[in-house]
């Protein structure tokens, strides 16, 4: 492709890639397809969706039989950052979000995003919000008074973890990083000092990724590791990139 990848996802046994490319070098010619093309296991398609502007395309996501396609674009008919794909076609336009939504993940059965949005059009929902199955319309997770982008979601101990720019989330002071309980949201720690781009399991422990330096008064420099307990932990002797600030961990 012509430009970058951001998200790769399967679906309906094809594999689907996302990003801000607009070509694609097929085996025997180039394909016309901005941010979204589907591939078969040896050719490209452009799929019937072929008509996004923006900044691109940055999660693919499978939840409740649907194909979640989620970002920084704009699509005819209204349609803003977040839709449903379905059999190469647009399933839904229910689901606009204002502004880039960064992540998605399900949770007790629920589908959450994250992201740099603050309403539908409808209703004020800044930055994270859960879709409402029986009212088909994201809502509110706690209070909207979140002050910062959530970049990351991940499910942790039977808790949702969201992690971002952030310092309050949903009213309760929490530095980047927080938990879902399914009631409120809690600190984790004293969270991490600078920005927070990815979170994953791995070995019992969440692991967290960033531009961060600190944790409280502790080292832990661009990556960190958070036990059941909300202990953090330095991965390696602290972190890496230890004197360069612009050593970030995205993925």
């Amino acid at each position: 492709v012509n430009g970058d990848v951001y998200a790769i996802g399967a679906y309906n046994n094809s594999l689907y890639i996302g990003g801000n490319f607009t070509e694609l070098m097929g085996l025997t010619d180039t394909i016309t397809s901005p941010m979204f093309a589907k591939f078969d296991g040896t050719n490209f398609d452009n799929t019937a969706l072929h008509f996004w502007t923006g900044g691109g395309i940055t999660n693919l996501y499978n939840y409740n039989n649907n194909f979640f396609v989620a970002g920084d674009f704009t699509f005819p008919d209204n349609i803003e950052n977040i839709l449903v794909y379905k059999d190469h076609q647009l399933e839904t336009s229910l689901y606009t979000l204002n502004a880039k939504v960064d992540a998605l993940i399900e949770f007790n059965g629920n589908l959450y995003a994250g992201g740099a949005f603050h309403d539908t059009g409808l209703v004020a929902i800044n930055y994270i919000a859960q879709w409402n199955n029986s009212t088909n319309s994201w809502v509110n997770v706690g209070s909207n008074s979140t002050n910062g982008e959530v970049r990351a979601l991940a499910v942790f101990n039977n808790n949702l973890y969201a992690a971002g720019d952030f310092t309050v989330i949903g009213g309760v002071i929490a530095n980047g990083i927080a938990y879902w309980d399914g009631t409120q949201w809690n600190p984790v720690g004293l969270g991490l000092i600078g920005s927070v781009y990815a979170l994953q399991v791995y070995n019992n422990k969440l692991y967290a990724g960033g531009q961060f330096v600190l944790q409280g008064a502790d080292s832990l420099n661009h990556i960190a590791a958070v036990d059941i307990n909300n202990h953090w932990d330095s991965v390696g002797t602290n972190g890496i990139g230890a004197i360069d600030t612009f050593a970030d961990v995205r993925c």
